[in-house]
């Protein structure tokens, strides 16, 4: 009946048709289940190895400690199958074939005890009425199942055999990997989900040792120390090291929801599209040994493919045309490492000095959304010099001699082995002195043991001994003196008649056989007296002297670092990438040098405008920005006293950035203007405030330091006004 409360009730008779359930609980379901696990691992030799795993429960299943409604309410099955086999065994050794596979296939059923959409019926219950083929698909469709197949093929190459020499074309300088998976699923809510990833991955990788050529090495030789520089001119016409590789990632993914409330139309699938196409090359160069140069880049492209299915011939066309046009370039980096070693070593007076200037360049190139195509890609580069080099001090004090036993530490001296020396040289003074007394003339220490001795151990032609007496090599104890005296009065008496005896004796022999004359004996005699053994007087400065010296030599080492880093990002650019990162059948575009690290000026950036290779549309708005920052540092060791170490460093931090938004405000024509100008910086310098730390405060509470630094303020405002347009010579 319609009243205030119910105004839309129009008044006439109601029915109504109401179930109720029975909630009457009679008796707990305390059904029990199992559940097993097993795990089976064989190894097959060298070969590989298998392994085999699964588990399951059925429902009722549970730990001693779950309650009832805790427990496990389907049947649950679960296997995994996988394989790891080196099938490289399977050739010959010599071929040196390394082919890793893996294959592996797992799988998971989970068959529900009621049915997923009438919670409360059990699928048994609910199949009694359908036949065989609308049983399996009830059940089919409240199943949730899960499998993933897998086969990978990882880094297959051939490997070197025996060290044998490496050519760039042959088959050891590649590998290969491929990898698939396909993952398939299906339950109540998803009809079917399947997953198919494809990696495939090739590379190139040859490195060349091969000698530097140094042609001045033979011509000059080692000790021309001044002409080292020369003689180690050296170069190397080819790469040490080139790698190139090609990384292919695609996936695919379709999806299709099932339609649970059974009415008569089917959901369309949906598709998951993904192809990467990454290209990545490195070349090292040794030009010299000083000097190295390191080049990388790195393409990542993607590759377009049609919607759906490729189930047609126009769709399959343009994915293979896509392919063969390798992709289309969505990002591109390159970068260049140059290091070069000043060779200060090779003059021998800047050998205590190193000194190394490096070189690096990078560049991007990063292309616009294919929904903001008129906004153009964006490019962007940096700049990094970099001086490093070190000061040896103390080498250079050791070049000379009294500066290197002032700079070492001071040698102890043993009075026991001063006194030792001291004995022994005078008992070899002494014994000099004895031989002296007995023989004056130095006779004895100036001639042979025994003048027959010469005589004896003449021969002839023949082989013979001259005197016919070869067992009297040596005088006998009783020969007389006047024997001795006779030979030693005239020498040559005997000989000269041994000679006019034995006529076959040569001139040779009757020269060797000369017995020496006076002159010949008192220079023998000076060759083998004892000389008295001169001692050098050592260099051995007084400890006060090296106190003295150690402070004004106590800069021991110096190091110092210089740096430039400079980055340019430039928006709004319509060109594309394709040889080292820029277009080579466009003239207009960025140059190699920007490439490779040119900073652009103002100018170089209103040449780009009117080329034409600058975004035009209406909506553009990002700024072009420049940075610019300069890094000195230094640190000087000094060490004025033993073990007593002082470090002085020195830093000085420069830095800018500059923004401005460069577009056409007309869109056409040469209608590029610079808008809105925006420039910041930074400075930091390390000083030593010794002079002002202690400086006292006045009445107003300031020091004199302070004041002058707000006086300054004033001329670097009057500085900046002069320059900038906007002040209108206001301060």
């Amino acid at each position: 009946q319609k009243t205030p409360n119910t105004p839309n009730d129009d008044g006439g008779p109601k029915c109504a048709e109401v179930w109720f359930n029975e909630l009457r609980l009679s008796n707990m379901n305390e059904d029990g289940g199992y559940a097993a696990t097993g795990k089976v691992d064989l190894q097959l030799a060298d070969i590989g190895t298998v392994k085999v795993s699964g588990s399951m429960h059925t429902a009722g299943y549970g730990n001693i400690d779950q309650k009832i409604n805790q427990r496990y309410r389907d049947n649950f099955s679960q296997f995994d199958v996988s394989a790891n086999i080196n099938a490289g065994k399977f050739t010959p050794q010599n071929w040196g074939v390394q082919l890793p596979v893996f294959a592996g296939y797992s799988q998971t059923i989970s068959n529900p005890i009621y049915d997923p959409y009438d919670l409360d019926i059990k699928i048994i219950d609910k199949v009694k009425g359908y036949t065989g083929a609308q049983k399996d698909s009830v059940k089919k469709i409240a199943q949730d199942f899960t499998s993933i197949k897998s086969v990978n093929f990882q880094n297959v190459r051939i490997a070197p055999v025996n060290n044998k020499h490496k050519d760039p074309w042959d088959l050891q300088n590649f590998d290969l990997s491929y990898s698939f998976t396909q993952t398939n699923k299906h339950n109540s809510l998803i009809a079917n989900d399947q997953l198919d990833e494809h990696h495939a991955s090739i590379g190139y990788t040859y490195g060349l040792k091969a000698k530097s050529i140094e042609p001045f090495k033979k011509l000059i030789p080692q000790k021309r120390k001044y002409y080292q520089l020369i003689r180690d001119i050296n170069f190397n016409l080819m790469p040490s090291n080139f790698t190139f590789r090609n990384n292919l990632n695609r996936t695919i993914g379709e999806t299709e929801i099932r339609n649970i409330d059974d009415g008569p139309y089917k959901i369309a699938p949906n598709f998951f599209k993904f192809f990467t196409w990454n290209r990545t090359y490195n070349l090292r160069w040794d030009l010299t040994k000083s000097l190295s140069f390191d080049y990388s880049a790195n393409n990542n492209s993607r590759i377009d493919e049609p919607y759906g299915r490729l189930d047609t011939k126009a769709k399959k066309d343009t994915f293979w045309n896509n392919v063969y046009k390798l992709g289309r370039n969505t990002n591109y980096t390159q970068s260049l490492n140059a290091n070069y070693n000043v060779p200060v070593s090779k003059f021998p007076l800047l050998d205590w000095t190193t000194l190394r200037g490096s070189y690096a360049a990078t560049y991007t190139w990063t292309s616009a959304s294919l929904l903001a195509k008129k906004l153009g890609n964006i490019v962007g580069n940096t700049q990094n010099k970099q001086i490093n080099g070190e000061l040896n001090f103390t080498q250079l004090y050791n070049k000379n001699k009294y500066l290197k036993i002032l700079n070492s530490p001071k040698k102890a001296v043993n009075n026991k082995n001063k006194a030792s020396s001291k004995t022994t040289t005078s008992n070899v003074q002494s014994d000099k002195n004895r031989k002296e007394d007995k023989d004056p003339m130095g006779l004895k220490a100036s001639r042979p043991k025994n003048d027959e001795q010469v005589v004896s151990n003449t021969k002839n032609a023949a082989g013979e001994k001259i005197d016919g007496k070869p067992e009297e090599t040596e005088p006998s104890k009783d020969k007389s003196n006047k024997d001795r005296a006779t030979l030693n009065g005239n020498p040559n008496a005997k000989i000269t008649t041994a000679l006019k005896k034995d006529k076959s004796a040569t001139d040779t022999t009757k020269k060797a056989i000369i017995i020496p004359t006076k002159k010949a004996l008192i220079a023998a005699k000076k060759a083998f007296e004892i000389k008295k053994p001169k001692v050098k007087k050592e260099f051995n400065p007084s400890s006060g002297v090296r106190v003295l010296t150690g402070i004004l030599l106590m800069v021991k080492r110096a190091s110092f670092s210089y740096s430039e880093n400079m980055s340019t990002t430039l928006p709004g650019y319509m060109d594309s990438t394709q040889v080292i990162g820029i277009n080579s059948n466009n003239t207009t575009n960025v140059g190699l040098p920007f490439a490779f690290g040119f900073q652009p000026n103002r100018l170089w950036l209103e040449g780009k405008g009117k080329d034409n290779v600058l975004s035009r549309d209406s909506l553009f708005n990002a700024p072009f920005q420049q940075s610019f920052m300069q890094n000195f540092d230094m640190t000087v060791n000094t060490e004025p006293f033993k073990d007593f170490k002082i470090d002085f460093n020195l830093k000085k931090i420069f830095n800018k950035a500059h923004s401005e938004l460069f577009k056409d405000t007309l869109g056409g024509g040469n209608d590029y203007i610079h808008l809105n100008p925006y420039e910041t910086g930074g400075f930091n310098i390390s000083y030593i405030a010794i002079n002002t730390l202690f400086q006292k405060k006045g009445g107003d509470n300031l020091t004199d330091a302070f004041k002058d630094f707000e006086n300054n303020r004033k001329v670097i405002s009057e500085r900046l006004g002069i320059i900038n347009p906007y002040t209108n010579n206001l301060n």
